[in-house]
Parts: structure tokens; C-alpha cells; sequence
């Protein structure tokens, strides 16, 4: 059973290799293919390698990403302008360049504007917010992160829409408004969830926690810290991971566990450094210094201080800088340096009054209002047309109920009329009634009073033949008589005599049993 169960939880480690050693293939493949390009795929191998080296070698993926752009400028290619300098933009902040990287992408961000290539005016307005981000200039990101907004809205695709959603929400967490920046992260999870989008989940249920964190809701902020590293495990890659175990640093540090926090701090600092995340590795060593100032262990907060000292380029990372400022002072002010501690109060209070001050405040809300704007006119709108919409809807009823009204009218009407027919039917089938019983009344006197007349005239007959029959007896006697006595010639008339009365007393009977 331990076998089978360790072979499942190789899988991903062993899909992870198969993926890397197939990258690394294409990687090898693209670089044999530049050896020999000409001038007609030149670009799309650099970009390529760029391209597949991203995250994994940034500083080698730069190198190809500039010859890319070198090579767009000379042919003049718009597309391939933007496409290079986008990639370029994007590596330079990932090697923490913020200011070079916000050069580039603000130069292609007008000929994606111009030309309409979408897709790659939303990464670049993406990137762009996040370098206003990484320099504090929260009032700038805000405005690209709306702008990425309002384009995917149009296209309406969740997948893409989780995205501005979920960096506004980091936007409003940076100007320390908690709870809206929670509006928009569920907003982001809502539809990561609906379309089943994993792509930089543990990241977004990471920062939820952040915002619990800030809002003293402690166990709601273990509860997505544990999500994010549910979700992430075993496939967590390192940027994620220093993200989460910084975070779960800050949870046991507000809860006064120093150990576990210092543990977690320590996790996240190793895998900035290997991963040369500049801002991480100031994030962790300003937290444990603070951890190393509440034990009261000076000698390890100077320690951690030296080493923040030793990083370059830390006013790349405006927000971390005010950090930076503000333990150097909490430092200096327990250890009773005091001119020290001034100098960089006086630091953090000048920088912190730069990233909040009234006018990066003001443009602010003035990009929040201008959006809130746009979102209202736009429910106005959808409002308008659901108002047309019930209207049509009330006068399609209107209409169904008047033609309701008239079948019914006509229904009732034609009622009425096969009732007054079949009332009518009645009437007459009672007369016809009357008559044929009057007519079979009559038809039946008739019949007894042919009959009474038949039966007399039947009686009639039969004393005729009665009388007839007696007569022809009576004439057959005589004529008997007549042949016997009297002379021949005078017998013939007695003869004849009895030959018509005989016919005479035929026709009678015949007649008589005819009738």
C-alpha cells in the first residue's frame, strides 16, 4: 500500500519533469533554429525563446527579448514592435527594473492603442498597472487595471475578467482598503470558480488571507492561507511559495508565535533569494527583524539590517522602501541611536506622505469615481433596457389579453347562437312531433275505416257467392232436369244457363280470395 501511495504522489513530480525536459527540448530546438534563421523567421525565434525562457531564465530571456526588439524596430513591423517591447517590459520588472520596464511598455502601449491588437494592449496595461504598483503609484495602476476592466467586460469572458479584478483588489489593498479589496478578490473568485480557471488560484486565496490578516480576522485568514496551500501542494512553484510562507510568517507573528513565524520567514527568504526576488527577500528580512526587535535580540536585528542594506535597487519597491525606512527607525530608536532614528523617521514620514498624499489620494478616488461612473451609467443603461423590455413585455400581455377578451366574446356570442338553434331545433322537431302523431291519427282512422268498409264488402261477397254458389246448384239441377226430360234443342238453354252461372261464381271466389 506505502508503494502505491508513494507512486501516486510521484506523478506530478514526474509529469513536472516530463514537462520541463520538453521545454528544455524546444528551448534547444529554437536555438538550433536561430543558428541558421533567416531574415524572414528571425523574429519569431527570438521572441520564442524569450518566450519559453519566461520565469525560468529572465535575465537569458531579456537578452533574446531586446535582439527581438532590435530586429522589430528595423523592419517596422507594428505588431512585432508591440510584441517584443510588451515581453521586454514584462522581464525588466521581473528582474526588478521597475523604472526601464515602465519606459517600454508606456512607449508600445500607444501603437496597441492605435493598431487595436487586444490582446496585447491588456497584458501590456497589466504590466503597467503592476509596475505603478511596485512604485506605489497606486492612483496610476488603478486607472490601467480599469482600463484592462472595461476592455474585457466587452468580450465578457470570465476567465480573462478574474484577472483586472483580481490586481484591482491587490491595488486597494496596497491604499489599505481592506474590505473593498476583499469586494473585488470574491469577485475575481466567483468567476474562477464558475469556469473552473486554476491559473494563479493559491496567489489570490494567499491575498485574501493578507486582507483578513489586516482586518484582525485571524481565523478566516488560516482559512485561506490553508486553502491556497491545499490547493497549491505538490505543485507549488517557488514565486507562489514564497508569497504563502511570507504570509503564514505574518499570521504567527500577530499571534505572537515568533518561532513559527521566524520559521516561515526564513522558508520564504531562502526561495527569494535562489529565485533572486529582490522585494521578497526585503519583505522577510524587514519582518524578522522585527520578530528579532520583540525578543530583544539586537545583535540578529542588525544582522538582518546589514543584509537588507546589501540589496541593490530597493527604491524600486516604493512601499517596501517605507518599510525599510520604518524598521530602521523602530531599530535605532530601541537602541537609543536617536540621530539615527530621526534620519529615518524623517525618510518615512517624507516617502510615506509622497505614496499617500493629497494628490495621489485625490487621483485616486478621481479614477475610483470615474469608474463607479461608468459602472452606474452602464446599470442605468442595462436598467433602461430592462424597463423597455417589461414594457414590451406589459403591452404584449395587453395585447394577448384583448385578443383573449374577443375569442372569449366571440366564443360566448357563437355559444349563444348554437343555443338559440338547438332551441329552435327543438321547437320545430316538437311541431314535426305534433304533426306526424296528428298525420298517423288520421292515417290510422283511414286504415280502420277501410278496413271496416273491406270486412263489409267481404261479407257482401261472400253471401254473393254465397247465392251465386246456390243458384249454380240450383241451375245444374235443373239443367240436369232439362237433358233428361225435355228435348234437345231446349236443354242447350238450360245448359248454358248453368255454364254462366258457374263463371259467374268463379269470378266471385276468385275475386274473394284476391281481397
Amino acid at each position: 500500500m506505502k508503494k502505491e501511495q508513494l507512486t501516486f504522489l510521484a506523478i506530478p513530480f514526474l509529469l513536472v519533469g516530463l514537462l520541463a525536459s520538453a521545454q528544455n527540448q524546444k528551448i534547444d530546438s529554437l536555438k538550433e533554429v536561430l543558428a541558421v534563421s533567416t531574415e524572414v523567421n528571425r523574429f519569431d525565434v527570438l521572441w520564442g525563446l524569450a518566450y519559453e525562457l519566461y520565469d525560468i531564465d529572465n535575465p537569458g530571456a531579456l537578452v533574446f527579448a531586446q535582439q527581438a526588439n532590435e530586429y522589430a524596430l528595423r523592419e517596422g513591423d507594428s505588431l512585432h514592435i508591440v510584441k517584443a517591447g510588451r515581453i521586454m517590459g514584462q522581464l525588466l520588472r521581473r528582474i526588478d527594473k521597475v523604472d526601464q520596464s515602465m519606459l517600454i511598455l508606456s512607449s508600445v502601449l500607444p501603437i496597441s492603442q492605435r493598431h487595436n491588437f487586444e490582446k496585447e494592449l491588456l497584458l501590456i496595461l497589466n504590466a503597467l498597472a503592476i509596475a505603478h504598483s511596485y512604485k506605489a503609484e497606486y492612483d496610476k495602476a488603478l486607472k490601467y487595471h480599469f482600463q484592462s476592466l472595461v476592455i474585457r467586460e466587452k468580450v465578457g469572458d470570465k476567465k480573462s475578467l478574474s484577472v483586472p479584478l483580481h490586481n484591482i483588489g491587490f491595488v486597494y489593498y496596497k491604499f489599505h482598503d481592506f474590505n473593498l479589496a476583499l469586494e473585488y478578490y470574491f469577485r475575481a473568485l466567483k468567476y474562477k470558480k464558475e469556469v473552473n480557471d486554476t491559473f494563479d488560484l493559491s496567489n489570490l486565496l494567499n491575498n485574501i488571507g493578507l486582507c483578513y490578516i489586516n482586518l484582525r480576522d485571524y481565523q478566516n485568514a488560516h482559512k485561506y492561507f490553508d486553502e491556497a496551500l491545499e490547493f497549491c501542494a505538490p505543485r507549488c512553484n517557488d514565486d507562489v511559495m514564497i508569497q504563502i510562507e511570507n504570509s503564514l510568517g505574518q499570521i504567527f507573528f500577530l499571534e505572537r508565535d515568533y518561532e513559527l513565524a521566524t520559521s516561515h520567514y526564513q522558508k520564504s527568504l531562502s526561495l527569494s533569494v535562489k529565485g533572486k526576488n529582490q522585494r521578497f527577500q526585503l519583505e522577510n528580512l524587514i519582518e524578522l527583524t522585527k520578530i528579532a526587535l520583540n525578543m530583544k535580540d539586537f545583535h540578529k536585528a542588525k544582522m538582518f539590517l546589514a543584509q537588507i542594506e546589501l540589496i541593490p535597487d530597493k527604491n524600486q519597491h516604493i512601499s517596501v522602501l517605507l518599510k525599510v525606512y520604518g524598521i530602521n527607525a523602530d531599530f535605532y530608536s530601541v537602541t537609543k541611536d536617536y540621530r539615527r532614528a530621526n534620519l529615518f523617521r524623517i525618510k518615512y514620514e517624507e516617502l510615506k506622505d509622497q505614496i499617500f498624499d493629497s494628490e495621489v489620494s485625490l487621483n485616486f478616488m478621481k479614477v475610483q469615481t470615474q469608474f463607479s461612473e461608468r459602472e452606474n451609467l452602464a446599470r442605468i443603461e442595462s436598467q433602461s433596457r430592462i424597463v423597455l423590455l417589461q414594457q414590451g413585455s406589459i403591452r404584449q400581455h395587453q395585447l394577448l389579453n384583448t385578443l383573449v377578451g374577443v375569442v372569449a366574446l366571440l366564443t360566448i356570442v357563437l355559444a349563444g347562437v348554437l343555443y338559440r338553434n338547438i332551441r329552435q331545433k327543438r321547437r320545430i322537431n316538437t311541431i314535426l312531433d305534433l304533426l306526424v302523431k296528428e298525420r298517423t291519427f288520421e292515417l290510422e282512422k283511414n286504415r280502420d275505416e277501410l278496413r271496416h268498409s273491406y270486412d263489409e264488402q267481404a261479407m257482401v261477397l261472400k253471401k254473393v257467392s254465397s247465392d251465386l254458389t246456390s243458384s249454380w246448384a240450383t241451375l245444374n239441377g235443373l239443367s240436369n232436369l232439362a237433358a233428361r226430360d225435355l228435348p234437345e234443342e231446349q236443354a242447350v238453354y238450360f245448359k248454358e244457363a248453368e255454364a254462366t252461372a258457374e263463371r259467374m261464381v268463379n269470378c266471385v271466389n276468385k275475386y274473394t280470395a284476391t281481397h
